[in-house]
């Protein structure tokens, strides 16, 4: 794909995904890119910067999410609300990643998850062509007994997932030399070495109930607690979507924020700043309310049968255009 048709590509699809929530009655909005509290989130790193005013000096990041902002406004009454932005990760850099990429973000209040995934499943049959029936639905501990017959609900220490890995597949490579990690390393070592290749034959797959510590910002479920009511959308093992029945209990919120910050002091990652306008919407009153984040660049790469995401990035961070 040259140039001009990657330019032209990203427009059709921007319009499309514009038309498909106008037929549907949501309100697109406009939140702030920078921001002063950007999330706890353990494994992102953000961007800081400084704002002056007078004499004060403020530190600032890059958001990498609109949902702290998006929420808020469905804590003053905004019932179904959608975003096209830019978000930054610090370090994510790949043929999967790029530091500053396009965000779709969409809300609906008073609803579930379940009508989420139906958003998703219907415009992403739109915007790519899958048929609307080649979707399917997997737990998380689904894929985890398929590809490596572990219970993950029962494997919540390190301890209790490390045993039953050797019993099973085996310890994923990093954790063969060495003990210094924890449950999220030796999780997301797993995931990546045995459970992703397997998720990778399904096709088109939501991925649903993921374990409740992976969810900060999901509610946890009703009938098993050790899983939150989060979702990820894979596309032949691509990332795609990531959705949640958000979590509206601000005492809870705050908790799990204070978690996350532990946690990166431990690994010796900056504490955040706490989100403390987020907590006081949450305390205004947040509505039941579902929502997910999808990667537009990932979006264009399935739609056009890629497997670089510089291909629709004419400015990406690796890019060396000259004038």
């Amino acid at each position: 794909m040259d140039f001009h048709e990657s330019l032209r590509a990203r427009a059709d699809l921007n319009q499309t995904i514009r038309r498909f929530f106008v037929q549907r009655n949501f309100l697109e909005v406009e939140t702030p890119i920078l921001v002063r509290s950007p999330g706890t989130d353990v494994f992102i790193d953000v961007f800081e910067t400084s704002f002056q005013s007078a004499n004060l000096f403020e530190k600032h990041y890059l958001q990498t999410s609109p949902e702290f902002a998006m929420k808020a406004l469905l804590a003053e009454g905004c019932k179904q609300i959608y975003q096209i932005t830019k978000a930054f990760r610090n370090g994510e850099t790949s043929n999967r990643h790029n530091p500053e990429f396009t965000i779709l973000e969409w809300y609906r209040a008073d609803e579930n998850l379940d009508v989420i995934i139906e958003d998703v499943r219907q415009l992403v049959s739109l915007t790519c062509e899958i048929p609307v029936d080649a979707f399917s639905k997997v737990t998380m501990n689904e894929l985890f007994l398929a590809s490596c017959q572990i219970d993950i609900r029962d494997s919540q220490t390190k301890n209790t997932l490390k045993a039953a890995l050797e019993k099973g597949v085996g310890l994923p490579s990093f954790a063969k030399s060495n003990n210094s990690y924890d449950w999220n390393d030796l999780f997301f070592h797993t995931l990546v070495e045995y459970v992703e290749p397997y998720l990778k034959s399904l096709g088109s797959v939501f991925v649903v109930e993921w374990p409740t510590r992976l969810a900060v910002l999901a509610q946890k479920n009703e009938e098993d607690p050790r899983v939150a009511d989060r979702f990820e959308l894979y596309i032949d093992g691509l990332e795609i979507a990531n959705g949640f029945q958000e979590l509206t209990h601000p005492g809870e919120q705050r908790k799990r924020f204070e978690e996350d910050n532990q946690e990166r002091g431990r690994l010796g990652k900056p504490k955040m700043p706490m989100p403390e306008k987020f907590l006081h919407a949450l305390e205004k009153g947040l509505p039941k309310s579902a929502g997910v984040a999808v990667g537009v660049d990932r979006l264009l790469m399935v739609s056009k049968n890629s497997e670089n995401i510089n291909d629709f990035l004419p400015f990406a961070y690796k890019s060396e255009i000259k004038p």
